[in-house]
């Protein structure tokens, strides 16, 4: 496979994987892209990275985001994303190990 296919593949599989994350997390994240928050990538020749600016932006609100609070469909209890990430890391673990099945998470309104 060719360096320009394999970069193509990973443009594919990029835009996927972020418009699912835009999808899962509904809009929930309030980084909205502005030029000044990006700079060429000195690694990557036309590539493009965050400045501190903008990175600081995204964590910002990436934290924010990990606070909130979400209801679990299935029980109906309220739990902040960054432990409910945990948990899902915990039932995928178990799963893979044949103690239990994985059980996802689905949002409750």
């Amino acid at each position: 496979m060719s360096l320009d296919s394999l970069l193509g593949h990973e443009g594919t599989a990029a835009r996927h994987y972020f418009g699912a994350l835009a999808t899962t997390l509904r809009g929930e994240i309030g980084f909205t892209a502005r030029r000044q928050h990006f700079e060429p990538d000195p690694d990557r020749p036309g590539g493009i990275r965050a400045t501190r600016a903008g990175l600081k932006i995204v964590l910002a609100e990436w934290e924010k985001y990990l606070l909130k609070l979400l209801r679990d469909a299935e029980g109906g209890e309220k739990i902040a994303v960054c432990p409910l990430m945990d948990r899902q890391i915990e039932r995928l673990v178990a799963d893979l190990r044949g103690k239990a099945p994985y059980r996802s998470f689905l949002y409750g309104d």
